[in-house]
């Protein structure tokens, strides 16, 4: 039997150390989201006029099969809204949602897009949010539930 050409061996020495470079980084990754999961308790207010829509609700993000998910319920003046979506985007200190609305009680505003863009603070996360369809703002303001 003849032994295989050095750059084989090598070859599959190196396929051995990539395969343990990658197992660590995807470990790493996937530490770097494990702060966003669970249940966060908070707030969602218009940003130029926080009394005209107003709820307090729970943001709610979990990892379905690889896939950061999140859902939003919240209860204002108006009445009950409803929001989910992935996790399109986190890092150790921030995370962007995107979505749609689910439920609302402006009917005509269910199955528009929400992106929301939020930052960890020592109090929790705090960020902002957007709706292309009606030009809107709001401000997110969330504490991790106990």
């Amino acid at each position: 039997m003849r032994p295989l050409p050095r750059f084989v061996r090598l070859s599959q020495c190196a396929l051995v150390v990539i395969a343990l470079v990658l197992s660590v980084a995807a470990d790493g990754n996937a530490q770097s989201h494990e702060w966003v999961l669970g249940n966060w308790s908070g707030t969602y207010s218009e940003a130029t006029e926080p009394g005209i829509s107003s709820a307090s609700g729970t943001l709610t993000v979990r990892e379905e099969g690889g896939t950061l998910k999140w859902t939003w319920t919240g209860v204002g003046k108006g009445g009950k809204s409803e929001a989910e979506g992935v996790v399109t985007k986190v890092d150790a200190s921030s995370a962007e949602l995107r979505g749609k609305l689910t439920s609302h009680y402006v009917p005509t505003f269910v199955g528009m897009s929400v992106k929301v863009s939020l930052r960890v603070s020592p109090s929790g996360l705090s960020g902002t949010g957007w709706n292309d369809q009606i030009n809107s703002t709001a401000v997110w303001k969330f504490t991790k539930a106990k």
